[in-house]
């Protein structure tokens, strides 16, 4: 029996990255299929804002560790030998 290949391709992976151990390695395989794929890797880091605050108020600590944590998943992807974009996405609420 033949099967087709699929005729959908995988064009761009978009990754939260909260910068724990296991994201770390998890980001690391993201990379690597990023390549495989041929396929752009987006990687965001979603920090919450109160809700007595503005959605946009940006609170200095918080995004310098956005930074920070972004900083590592680019030098994860750099050593994958993938771009990486990444991005800082505030929010009221995040994930779980």
């Amino acid at each position: 029996m033949k099967t087709d290949a699929p005729s959908w391709q995988v064009r761009h992976i978009l990754l939260a990255f909260q910068g724990t151990e296991w994201e770390e390695q998890v980001l690391s395989l993201t990379a690597r299929l990023a390549r495989s794929l041929k396929a752009k890797l987006t990687v965001i880091h979603v920090t919450r804002v109160p809700p007595r605050q503005p959605v946009d108020a940006a609170d200095p600590a918080v995004l310098e560790e956005a930074e920070r944590l972004l900083a590592r998943a680019e030098r994860v992807a750099q050593r994958e030998k993938v771009q990486v974009y990444t991005d800082i996405v505030q929010a009221r609420h995040a994930g779980v």
